[in-house]
């Protein structure tokens, strides 16, 4: 059972919790095990966290966005517009402790031209 969707996050606090409750569902399974609803619901949290954060878009693409399975390499790719220079290694750090999996996290003002074009055509728009 998923929780009730959560608009904005006052803090990494909130979005440790929010994690925590899905991990909990997990019942030792490992990340990996994750449903492709569990993924995209911990992306959404993730999004609504970048968004308190300053980012102004928040795009989720890659292998897990396109539905495929998890393995040992496997991460969440973020694609971010507008997020302050200032708070972009502090948010990845808390993405990176807080998340099950890895995260990859691309600032598209400065991603290249291939990048880019890419998380426009298979991204999915995360809203806050």
């Amino acid at each position: 059972m998923m929780e009730p969707r959560i608009s904005t996050f006052a803090d990494a606090e909130a979005l440790r919790e929010a994690v925590a409750a899905v991990e909990e569902r997990l019942a030792g399974r490992p990340a990996t095990a994750m449903s492709h609803e569990e993924q995209h619901h911990l992306s959404r949290l993730a999004a609504s966290y970048l968004h308190t954060r300053g980012a102004v878009r928040v795009w989720w693409f890659g292998s897990l966005a396109r539905g495929r399975p998890a393995g040992v390499h496997t991460d969440f790719d973020f694609a971010v517009e507008g997020l302050p220079a200032a708070a972009f290694f502090g948010s990845l750090g808390t993405l990176l402790q807080v998340m099950p999996l890895p995260v990859d996290l691309v600032e598209v003002e400065t991603a290249p031209p291939a990048l880019r074009a890419r998380i426009f055509r298979e991204g999915i728009p995360l809203q806050e």
